[in-house]
């Protein structure tokens, strides 16, 4: 199955409250591996997933393997010019920030990876949403 079949499936997964969380883990899994290349990357952006991982980093009792996939997916994207707007766009900031504060060290790493290409957009853009 190549990507494009794939990742319609993954995204519309990841949109079910009923997917287990193996499930969602998988599918990030596979997000994230795909999204280490530009390709992937567009791919995703082209599947709206920014809002979709966003959402899923956010819910109520997402745990913190989840917020690690999401994390490691949201850093591919954020490092890209085009996915960083994407993610703004939807709202990362809010995700990267809780990233950055939390207490886990590997979840503080995702957002510091998410965040550090031109900072100062981040920055800039973190003052007109608060």
């Amino acid at each position: 199955m190549g990507l494009c079949a794939a990742r319609t499936g993954q995204v519309t997964m990841m949109e079910d409250p009923a997917s287990p969380t193996s499930a969602l883990l998988a599918g990030l899994v596979m997000l994230a591996n795909c999204t280490g290349s530009d390709g992937g990357i567009y791919q995703a952006l082209d599947a709206h997933v920014p809002p979709v991982l966003l959402r899923l980093a956010e819910a109520e009792g997402s745990g913190f393997e989840l917020q690690a996939g999401c994390g490691r997916v949201l850093r591919n994207l954020a490092q890209h010019t085009y996915g960083r707007v994407q993610v703004i766009d939807a709202g990362g900031l809010n995700v990267v920030a809780q990233l950055l504060a939390s207490n886990d060290e590997e979840l503080q790493a995702l957002g510091a990876c998410a965040s550090r290409e031109r900072p100062n957009e981040w920055l800039a853009q973190a003052r007109v949403t608060l």
